[in-house]
């Protein structure tokens, strides 16, 4: 393959910041109200808190007005089968759609794109086979926790919650008495609820629950992408550096695919699934240890220099899951996959995948590689890092990149150092 140069331009726009209310506490909307919570399984004797925390956002066109529980099931039942794939505490951990003791919080997003409305929030009270084992280890902690120690107390719990969250639905379809109108404003919805999805202690995932995504996509693939780029950067919000899963109806249409994963990469997400049924839905591991580096990257030989920030999430297997390099002085941000080793000491060898890495700001990317120097790190595909005594050092490359700027060598090196309480 032919290696070409790349020249990058200038990166000049702010990245927006996002933030989380202590309190769970709804953003403001039309008809807020008190919403449900169980938070007592947040933190158990002994046992690790997740590092991920999940929002399910329903679209209100998603979730029809009724008048009691029966006309609920009959009118709803789609959409209450998807939120309980993520919070039926037995059966999402089971599959592992969440994690035991993940906080999850069932967001209303309304149909005239107003703030959206939470409507509840809880930790999943299960256990993963991990815990089980720490609680045969340590039985009087536990014991101490649950009234009794016995797992009919967990089992009663989780059923509570369940019933918790399916109540919370109910409420909600009760309060909209009226026929949505034929659009719907997920997008702007999300937008107007402003700074709620970024915390120091956990990364986000954003699960969205509709039917109404997509507006007269092309079919042409590149120009999906190129559409899907542009209204993404309208919308003017940034969802926190997110997982997305959507349930809803377009996932077979290759071009409505590329629109929609550039619509949410050009708001800081990463639309990791999206199928017409939650069971379909693809969902990775909550992460076991979240890092995150500022630093910058650099050419050698060039005066090129660029503050970036990376967040390292990695699962139990030391894969990554849900991290990203993140451009401050741009909102280009860039998921990145791959995986390695790590040792006692903390200390980690980590490499990209096969991912697009970078290709994935390419509209026009096929089957091979485009390059582009308005994109960030002109769209390379592969990096390398090393993690050691809270330094972290690596590079960016391409095999099909021969020179970085004119005097430059074949790669962006890279340095950076840990930071404690950020939430990038």
């Amino acid at each position: 393959m032919h290696r070409k140069s790349i020249f990058l331009a200038p990166l000049i726009l702010i990245l927006a910041g996002t933030g989380c209310t202590d309190d769970g506490t709804s953003p403001p909307g039309k008809a807020d109200k008190p919403m449900q919570r169980m938070d007592q399984f947040c933190t158990m004797p002994g046992m690790s808190t997740p590092f991920r925390q999940t929002f399910i956002v329903i679209d209100e066109k998603k979730l029809l007005g009724t008048k009691s529980p029966q006309e609920f099931n009959e009118k709803n039942a789609r959409t209450r089968d998807a939120v309980l794939a993520f919070t039926d505490p037995a059966l999402a951990v089971e599959y592992g759609k969440s994690a035991a003791r993940e906080r999850v919080t069932l967001i209303l997003a309304p149909s005239d794109g107003s703030a959206p409305k939470k409507i509840f929030t809880g930790c999943l009270p299960a256990l993963s086979s991990a815990d089980r084992q720490k609680i045969k280890e340590k039985e009087s902690s536990m014991s101490n926790f649950f009234t009794g120690g016995s797992e009919q107390d967990i089992n009663e719990a989780a059923s509570n919650f369940r019933s918790r969250v399916v109540a919370s639905l109910l409420n909600a379809s009760k309060e909209n008495s009226f026929e949505p109108p034929s659009d719907s404003r997920v997008f702007q919805s999300l937008a107007a609820g402003g700074s709620i999805y970024r915390e120091v202690e956990t990364v986000p995932r954003i699960i969205i629950i509709s039917d109404h995504l997509l507006d007269d996509v092309p079919t042409d693939l590149t120009k999906a992408r190129q559409a899907g780029l542009i209204f993404g950067a309208k919308q003017k919000t940034q969802l926190g550096n997110a997982e997305i899963l959507v349930v809803g109806d377009g996932s077979q249409s290759e071009s409505a695919r590329g629109y929609l994963s550039s619509s949410f990469l050009a708001m800081g997400a990463n639309l990791n699934s999206w199928s017409e049924d939650s069971e379909s839905l693809s969902a990775t591991p909550a992460p076991t240890k979240i890092l995150r580096y500022s630093g910058e990257a650099f050419v050698v030989g060039t005066s090129y220099r660029e503050i970036i920030n990376i967040r390292i999430a990695l699962d139990q297997n030391n894969q990554l899951v849900n991290s990203w390099v993140i451009l401050p002085g741009s909102p280009q941000g860039i998921p990145m996959t791959g995986g390695g080793a790590c040792k006692t000491d903390g200390s980690c060898e980590l490499r990209s995948d096969s991912g697009l890495f970078a290709q994935a700001w390419i509209a026009s990317r096929g089957a091979e590689p485009a390059f582009d120097d308005a994109m960030p790190f002109g769209g390379m595909r592969s990096w390398e890092i090393s993690l050691k005594n809270e330094k972290l050092v690596g590079r960016i490359y391409d095999a099909a990149i021969a020179r970085v700027l004119i005097q430059g060598q074949d790669d962006f090196k890279i340095e950076a150092s840990l930071v404690q309480n950020a939430d990038f």
